[in-house]
C-alpha cells in the first residue's frame, strides 16, 4: 500500500470488503487484528496519502501478520520466534522494501 502514490477511500472499502471473506475462514483474532488494520488506514490515509505515516502502517500489518501467523501455524508451533521477533522481521522486511524503493527514483 505504501507503494502507491494516492489512496482512496474507495480502496479502504474494498478492504472492509475483505472482512467478509475473512469471516469465513480467518480466526475471531485475525479478524480483530484485521478491523484494527483497517482502524489505522482509516485514520492516516484522511488525506489519501501514507506519506510520513509508514511506521504507524507497518507496524499494525506486522500485529495482523503475527496473527495471521498464528492462525496458519498454530499457537504450538511458534516456538522458533516470538511475537515480538516476528513483528521485528516484518518491520526490517518493509523498511528494506522502502528504501529499496525510494533508492530507484
Amino acid at each position: 500500500m505504501t507503494l502507491k502514490e494516492s489512496f482512496s477511500s474507495k480502496e479502504l472499502v474494498r478492504l472492509q470488503f475483505i472482512t467478509h471473506k475473512l469471516a469465513i475462514i480467518a480466526s475471531t483474532e485475525v479478524i480483530d487484528e484485521y478491523q484494527a488494520f483497517l482502524k489505522t488506514i482509516k485514520e492516516i490515509s484522511s488525506d489519501e496519502s501514507f506519506s510520513g505515516e509508514e511506521p504507524q502502517l507497518h507496524e499494525s500489518l506486522s500485529h495482523l501478520s503475527v496473527q495471521i501467523r498464528r492462525d496458519i501455524i498454530g499457537t504450538d508451533n511458534l516456538k522458533e520466534y516470538s511475537d515480538k521477533e516476528t513483528e521485528n522481521i516484518i518491520l526490517n522486511n518493509t523498511k528494506t522494501a522502502m528504501f529499496n524503493r525510494k533508492g530507484k527514483h
